[in-house]
């Protein structure tokens, strides 16, 4: 069953639990949970812990930036979520409250995450002949005349092929060079 599929069968569960409930006082959310796990569209943590924590088909994270946070932050995350969410104002503004602690620990996760895993400044990138530019491509773009047709670039706008200046040619020459000269 596909994802969609699935939230249709979990929403038709969830109305008609809502619908024949019997005792008005009784705990919808519980009611509800049962009857989604008797419809196998729920899983419980048992459940979960004997397939080995196995997802469903379709089955989507909904934080995946969360999980590059370490310990320490995450916990903060939760804390600041969990604060949002139980804050006593309507709602709309409870929903407005998670959102921008969301966000805000979104950026902040993705930002950690590629400060940790960027290259350091003692690395050098190993570029081949093949990686740079051939000698006489377009002056804007760096693509070859035989493939160029119509680009754009923001420094040149839309353009026909150019041909490179004679420094450039130069240039690219002597970075080739040093490049094949690097893979000896």
């Amino acid at each position: 069953m596909s994802g969609d599929a699935r939230v249709r069968a979990a929403r038709n569960v969830i109305v008609s639990t809502w619908e024949r409930r019997l005792d008005p006082m009784a705990d919808l959310a519980t009611e509800a949970a049962q009857a989604l796990e008797d419809a196998g569209l729920l899983r419980s943590p048992q459940a979960a812990e004997s397939d080995g924590g196995q997802k469903p088909e379709g089955y989507v994270v909904a934080l995946p930036w969360a999980r590059l946070m370490d310990s320490e932050d995450l916990g903060a995350f939760l804390d600041g979520l969990a604060s949002a969410a139980i804050a006593n104002t309507s709602p709309e503004e409870a929903l407005a409250e998670v959102e921008a602690v969301c966000g805000t620990w979104r950026v902040i996760a993705e930002a950690q995450h590629a400060h940790n895993t960027a290259l350091g400044p003692d690395v050098a990138l190993a570029l081949s002949a093949d990686d740079l530019p051939e000698p006489y491509a377009c002056r804007h773009c760096d693509i070859s005349e035989r493939g160029h047709a119509q680009r754009w670039t923001p420094d040149a706008g839309s353009h026909a092929w150019t041909p490179p200046s004679d420094k450039q040619i130069v240039a690219r020459m002597l970075a080739r060079r040093a490049a094949r000269e690097g893979e000896r």
